[in-house]
């Protein structure tokens, strides 16, 4: 299973992938601290970490997750290479396994790399005092995210297996992180509105949500100015069993889509 793990790594070796992974993890990170370069400003943690984050778990986090998920599993399709895959000695399942801990590997590299990237910037900067209660506690916010990420990557993978290509669910994913980042503005802005309180009320039950939901749980605003809350709870009990669930269901759909799905 490891060999097949690793196989996986070296599939992606000579392609670009790894390239893109890269710059799409540093984006946001330098794009926020163009706001401290060239000034006297001092990095505040909390409110540093909302710029950096404010539109990745919304925005860009969803589409690069399935597009390192559903790219993993359907280049063998697009490369014609399906049949050749399975001349080993191997069963679906552990091709299947071995495909799915590699997209997690990856979706955890690009999401704990932003993170330290984002700390490494404000450390380069004049900045507060960084304790270990203020990185640990930024790192659990991160591993909730990437936790909420992993709920809903069963869905992109299910789509990308029943269309064989990344382009259909990469689509979806871009749907999903607009309508994310619509509601999360709708909610701040109108939760007194019927619409909004309906949405506020029942954003616990909403998967696709979550990965804004850990973001939005942690901000709060003080005088206006919006800042990362370290003792926040991202998620709810209730919303961590969804979320086990609607995985465990999804995995069990896309093994036996995969393993029934015909060779070419």
């Amino acid at each position: 299973m490891l060999n097949a793990v690793y196989c996986e790594f070296l599939k992606l070796k000579k392609s670009k992938f790894y390239l893109f992974l890269l710059i799409a993890a540093c984006f946001f990170p330098i794009v926020s601290c163009n706001n401290f370069l060239g000034t006297n400003r001092t990095v505040h943690w909390t409110s540093y970490i909302f710029q950096a984050w404010q539109f990745t778990p919304g925005f860009l986090s969803i589409p690069v997750s399935t597009l390192i998920v559903s790219y993993i599993f359907t280049k063998e399709f697009h490369f014609k290479t399906m049949s050749t895959l399975f001349c080993y000695p191997l069963s679906k399942t552990k091709v299947f396994l071995s495909k799915l801990i590699a997209s997690g590997i990856l979706i955890a590299f690009y999401i704990l790399f932003q993170f330290l990237l984002v700390i490494l910037i404000g450390l380069l900067l004049k900045h507060d005092e960084l304790t270990s209660q203020i990185f640990f506690g930024y790192l659990k916010i991160n591993l909730y995210e990437l936790f909420s990420m992993y709920a809903i990557l069963p869905i992109g993978l299910l789509i990308s297996l029943i269309c064989k290509n990344f382009i259909v669910p990469v689509g979806y994913s871009f749907i999903i992180s607009l309508a994310n980042m619509y509601i999360s503005i709708y909610i701040l802005k109108l939760k007194t509105d019927s619409t909004g309180s309906f949405l506020y009320s029942n954003q616990d039950y909403f998967v696709t949500y979550y990965p804004m939901l850990v973001f939005q749980n942690c901000v709060k605003s003080i005088k206006t100015v919006m800042n990362i809350s370290l003792n926040s709870v991202p998620m709810q009990i209730s919303s961590i069993l969804i979320a086990l669930i609607v995985f465990a269901i999804g995995i069990i759909l896309c093994l036996l889509y995969y393993s029934k799905c015909e060779i070419k």
